[in-house]
């Protein structure tokens, strides 16, 4: 599967400021040379540590919000999960629909400063 993650503040006034972007594929999370395909059933820890920062002071009572996405989206190459060169894969080798879980124990870790 193809990821993403987008980082953004809310302000107290209810507007959104990007901060950040990251996509990436789960089978190269871990090492970007080796492959490692994820295992149905077992929980996976998905990192995305090379990825552009911004530097801003966030206003005083801001938030941070988090999106996670897997992409699906007919302008990206989509990943059907076959383990194969996704270059090679189409829907026809689509197999029964990913089913993702996201865990209440998850957590990001931001290189924030005070």
């Amino acid at each position: 599967m193809d990821y993403s993650v987008v980082l953004f503040e809310l302000t107290p006034e209810g507007k959104y400021f990007y901060l950040s972007y990251f996509m990436g594929r789960a089978s190269y999370a871990t090492s970007v040379t080796k492959r490692k395909l994820l295992t149905p059933g077992k929980k996976e820890t998905l990192p995305f540590s090379n990825t552009y920062m911004s530097a801003k002071r966030l206003s005083k009572g801001s938030r941070i919000v988090i999106l996670v996405n897997i992409n699906k989206s007919a302008s990206e190459q989509i990943n059907y999960g076959t383990g194969r060169d996704v270059n090679t894969e189409t829907i026809k080798d689509a197999g029964r629909p990913l089913e993702v879980k996201w865990f209440n124990d998850s957590f990001v870790v931001l290189p924030i400063l005070k």
